[in-house]
């Protein structure tokens, strides 16, 4: 990935900085925009050392990053983590979004936690008015209380718990893609790279959950799967555990052991 930037004739971009809104350094805000696009756009950066918030308001983008390909539409919050690199550009005919460049510092270390699309939707509309009226005429104190707004606005987003229902339906498909290839070599950081997030975040979802951490619960796919492969077919024991992901049925026979307190032909009967 490229460092580019391109911008069409026809759109327009409003950047708003710290010379607009002095205040954004007490919010390690480095500067913020509001985007319409009409005709052209690509941002891509393969370095970075802060990160970028990406609000949309109408239309859609895309965006890419080593995390994957998402689609950015009304009333999307993406977050594109520091240091890693980046591309998002429009996707449709039209395509309209604020974005914001935060210091990567103690203020939004939190970031690094949630995954690249927080699950509940920014309130981008709210936001909008309050970044262009930084750039008017106005007072000193009150362009620090607009600021003040829109951080805690942000915070509020993105902070918010993401929704039991939404977050059992994301760990479900996860660990369906998992018992369809336990005999692959799953770890924390693939299965967090797969859920858009850091192992840090997986590790909570999944005690949220289902209060055991990632590899219990794949532990726990294996081990039913292994009963099920002991009871209906009559493969041997280093068979059974390519099928789950073991190196030789040794390796298998301890865990099963350990899990079940029945060694594996003593299952089988």
């Amino acid at each position: 990935m490229q460092d580019d930037f391109l911008l069409g004739e026809a759109s327009k971009e409003h950047i708003i900085t710290k010379r607009d809104a002095p205040a954004f350094s007490d919010y390690a805000i480095r500067v913020a925009g509001v985007t319409d696009i009409t005709d052209a756009y690509r941002c891509a950066r393969k370095h970075q050392c802060y990160h970028i918030l990406v609000m949309t308001t109408a239309g859609e983008g895309n965006l890419a990053t080593t995390e994957g390909e998402y689609r950015l539409s009304s009333g999307s919050l993406a977050v594109v983590h520091s240091l890693r690199p980046f591309c998002y550009q429009l996707a449709a005919e039209s395509w309209h979004f604020l974005w914001f460049i935060l210091e990567d510092d103690p203020t939004w270390a939190f970031l690094h936690d949630l995954p690249c699309l927080p699950a509940n939707p920014m309130v981008a509309e709210a936001i909008k008015p309050l970044l262009l009226l930084l750039a008017e005429p106005i007072s000193r104190v009150t362009k620090s209380a607009i600021t003040r707004e829109i951080y805690h606005l942000i915070l509020a987003a993105l902070r918010s718990p993401v929704p039991v229902n939404t977050l059992k339906e994301r760990l479900a498909r996860l660990f369906i893609a998992v018992d369809q290839q336990l005999h692959s070599p799953w770890t924390a950081a693939e299965l967090a790279r797969h859920l858009h997030c850091s192992q840090p975040t997986l590790h909570r979802y999944c005690q949220q959950v289902y209060q055991q951490t990632p590899l219990q619960i794949i532990i726990g796919l294996r081990m039913q799967r292994a009963k099920l492969l002991l009871r209906e077919t009559d493969w041997s024991l280093d068979s059974i555990a390519a099928q789950l992901g073991y190196s030789s049925g040794l390796s298998l026979s301890k865990v099963f052991k350990q899990k079940t307190g029945l060694s594996p032909m003593a299952y089988r009967g």
